[in-house]
């Protein structure tokens, strides 16, 4: 799970709006990440409702009036400046800003070490400080305000606001390009949904609630008493008014008092006073941003009044029941409205935990992450079927464009159609230009590279393509990571026997310019960090749970294959792939010849030019050649086989060898195949010498004495000792973290 450092300017022991969101994005992070939270406290004041495995680190502020009046003239806007020092930032991968004004001046610092950075907009700042603080303080407030906020929009990897008004606000103000999303806010812990009923009364009973001490909402109840409250007695003369919030001013219950209003100041029970009225009222008309108060409301079933200014955010339940208004003419027509709304309590409360439950919340939260991918453009030749989950699950990771040169394998005759039914993605094929000495040069790569603006380019071997990636990004003075895809094995480097000269000398030259490679084997991703101090390990392996489920759903047809090969009892041997010169079949028939057991098999799947030589090297010993198979009539014979065996001379990985491992097969693998580093001797198989037949022998025959089971009921267990699952994730990681 990746690491988080959550840093918020919120008491979390308060009671207030913002206090109330914050734990909400706390405890909704904390679903997605292994959070840490930096928080300020007060003396005996303990965080409320905090997610349990948070780790909490509270900061204090000891700091006098005049000091804490310094501080903000010089900017120094939160308390963790020099706290910060003190955090190994290093250990984390994403930091969130809960409100721009703790980013100030630490968005650069967190990009440094490799963070990606979100910021929470509470509301559009500016807007609310103009509306909420008094001269003189408001001047220096508002111009640091006008610095931090603009930092966040323009620097922050995601910008997350409450509502659509707030981020149009933002980015008009602000500019940048930066990606903006509408998180909203929600509830901070999983509630039950309350079952409600509707009372019938002849009066009609209103309520305003929330807390009554700041400026924007004093100011504006005052203003809602004298201007609106006579227009609803006209239109309702029997109709009361509760007003119960914390702290109010003597001025505002002097007031209540003269109108005959209820006000009860700092309630003990906010929800039972809400639950006796029929309606809601919202009066606010300063301040912006999303009026958690509004929520409470709704949460209880009510039909909501409000003004235009505090509706930023509820625009699924806008005339629906939620009503707002802007001048006395619109009061009217919305206060008729919500009198006469036809959504049953129920109905209301559903609509509600819709947008505004915990759960709800945390969707959404998973869902705007995405926006934060890191940009990957792909250059690939195609895509074999061993290597479609790894592709799908890199679409899945980022922000990503694939890019192929031509469909199929030169060297395989898949059946393409059907490989590309299973992308997760539509890739784009390239335009062949030009054949140089045995290759080919493809057009429209740098044009990808100019129209895609990618973070990360993944690209294949030491080809053209790569080298001109590479002289694109030098050109251009590009800043993206270029990552090739790179099937050396460890036999490949250590005891030069590549492929082809030209291969060496290209790794010499090219490498030094990657910012990594991805690498099949684990041996020879420590040798090119030993030499070039960069390779991280990713072997040709499939999706766990999917290659599993396809060889569950085969079992009738594996049965079947034993039965008409009569193979029960027998020990199987199995071997796939191309009958050519390296793959060293030769040497696997006479190893199996000399066993001389009439109880085992040896299968061989595939087809080539060795084919007719090799049929004739094992007449009478007790070996079957099934021909190319493919897909399912391949898959359902890993379940028969026992022994899988990979004799090859030179195997730059051997993606069989991850196939046999997930049926359940026992797999004896060529010291000189990638694949070997698959084996963990003695626990899922042995490796043996290719050049030795009698090697090759003894480790046939130890096989023989492992159980053979040929009902096939269930699955054989799993043999791979590496999942998926952990690779893949480690891989995105090291990629995320170039």
């Amino acid at each position: 799970m990746k690491k988080l450092l959550f840093i918020t300017h919120h008491y979390l022991d308060g009671t207030g709006g913002g206090c109330y969101a914050s734990r909400a994005f706390i405890n909704a992070f904390a679903e997605l990440y292994d959070l840490t939270l930096l928080y300020p406290i007060r003396e005996g004041k303990e965080a409320l409702a905090i997610n349990g495995n948070v780790h909490s680190i509270p900061v204090a502020y000891d700091k006098s009036r005049w000091g804490k009046l310094a501080d903000l003239l010089l900017g120094r806007v939160h308390r963790y400046y020099h706290f910060i020092k003190r955090v190994d930032l290093k250990a984390f991968d994403v930091v969130v800003f809960d409100t721009s004004m703790v980013s100030f001046r630490l968005i650069a610092l967190a990009k440094s070490y490799g963070c990606q950075t979100i910021c929470i907009h509470h509301n559009y700042q500016y807007e609310y400080f103009k509306d909420n603080s008094r001269f003189p303080l408001s001047l220096p407030i508002l111009f640091w305000c006008k610095r931090y906020e603009g930092n966040a929009v323009r620097q922050c990897d995601l910008n997350l606001t409450l509502s659509p008004q707030d981020q149009m606000l933002l980015m008009k103000e602000y500019g940048g390009n930066k990606p903006f999303g509408v998180l909203g806010c929600f509830e901070y812990e999983p509630k039950e949904e309350p079952v409600l009923t509707k009372q019938h009364r002849t009066t009609k009973r209103f309520v305003i609630t929330g807390g009554l001490s700041s400026i924007q909402t004093e100011v504006s109840l005052m203003d809602w008493l004298q201007q609106y409250w006579p227009l609803l007695l006209r239109e309702y003369p029997d109709a009361q008014l509760t007003i119960a919030g914390k702290s109010p001013s003597s001025q505002l219950i002097k007031k209540c008092t003269e109108l005959g209003i209820r006000i009860i100041p700092s309630p003990k029970d906010i929800n039972q006073i809400i639950q006796e009225a029929d309606y809601y009222i919202c009066p606010t008309h300063l301040g912006g941003g999303l009026k958690l108060r509004i929520m409470d409301g709704l949460s209880a079933g009510l039909p909501v009044l409000t003004h235009e200014i505090s509706a930023r955010g509820y625009d699924a339940f806008r005339d629906k029941c939620l009503f707002a208004y802007s001048d006395a003419d619109s009061f009217v027509k919305a206060l008729k409205a919500t009198c006469d709304c036809s959504y049953a309590p129920q109905v209301i409360v559903k609509m509600y935990r819709a947008s505004f439950s915990f759960e709800a919340g945390v969707d959404r939260l998973r869902e705007l992450l995405k926006i934060q991918k890191k940009r990957l453009l792909i250059f690939h030749p195609t895509i074999a079927p061993y290597r479609i989950d790894f592709f799908n699950s890199l679409y899945e990771g980022f922000d990503t464009h694939v890019c192929l040169y031509y469909r199929n394998l030169h060297s395989q005759k898949f059946d393409y159609a059907k490989i590309e039914s299973q992308f997760a993605f539509t890739p784009q094929y390239l335009e062949e230009k030009v054949k140089l000495m045995r290759r080919t040069i493809y057009g429209g790569i740098w044009e990808k590279l100019k129209a895609f603006s990618p973070d990360i380019v993944l690209v294949n071997e030491y080809s053209l393509c790569t080298i001109a990636v590479l002289a694109y990004k030098w050109l251009f003075h590009k800043s993206f990571k270029v990552v090739t895809i790179c099937d050396d094995n460890h036999n490949m480097v250590v005891e030069h026997n590549d492929f082809s000269r030209l291969h060496r000398t290209a790794r010499k030259l090219i490498t030094p310019f990657l910012d990594d490679l991805i690498l099949p084997d684990c041996t020879v991703a420590q040798w090119y960090q030993d030499h070039y101090h960069k390779g991280c390990y990713f072997p040709i392996i499939r999706d766990d749970q999917q290659a599993r489920a396809t060889y569950e759903r085969l079992l009738p047809q594996s049965r079947q294959l034993i039965e008409q090969h009569s193979l029960k009892g027998k020990y199987v041997f199995l071997f796939v792939g191309r009958l050519v010169e390296n793959k060293n079949v030769d040497t696997l028939i006479k190893a199996f010849s000399l066993i001389k057991n009439d109880h085992c098999l040896l299968v061989i799947v595939g087809d080539g030019e060795k084919k007719p030589q090799l049929e004739s090297l094992a007449e009478n010993h007790h070996v079957l050649f099934t021909g190319r198979l493919e897909g399912d009539d391949l898959y359902a014979w890993y379940n028969v086989a026992d022994s899988f065996v990979l004799p090859s001379h030179k195997e730059p990985f051997g993606a069989v060898t991850n196939e046999a491992l997930l049926a359940g097969c026992w797999c004896l693998i060529s010291e000189k195949a990638g694949s070997q580093c698959l084996i963990k001797e003695g626990v899922n198989g042995d490796r043996f010498n290719p050049d030795h037949t009698e090697d090759l022998r003894d480790k046939m025959k130890k096989a023989l004495n492992r159980k053979t089971v040929h009902d096939l009921q269930q699955l054989r267990d799993n043999l791979m000792c590496n999942s998926y699952q952990t690779c893949m994730e480690q891989l995105i990681t090291t990629l995320n973290n170039l």
